[in-house]
């Protein structure tokens, strides 16, 4: 609703993805693609049967998806 009513569609897309699953966990060596979609401030991290997506604020976009970049060695990008 908070993400809604400030026209902030992640926030409110992280709010309705958090109420469906309680947690979601990667492994980085299983990790088989990473997607990023900046413009939403988004990462997908894809392993063969479980998908993560990950809300990223813009000033710390780069710095994270650098990360998992580095430290998910088998990623298709």
């Amino acid at each position: 609703v908070v993400g809604a009513a400030s026209k902030r569609p992640t926030t409110a897309g992280a709010g309705l993805m958090a109420a469906g699953k309680s947690t979601s966990t990667s492994t980085y060596s299983r990790v088989k693609r990473i997607k990023s979609f900046p413009r939403r401030d988004l990462i997908k991290l894809n392993e063969s049967l479980e998908k993560n997506q990950i809300y990223v604020r813009p000033e710390d976009y780069g710095f994270v998806l650098d990360f998992l970049r580095s430290h998910c060695p088998e990623a298709k990008q």
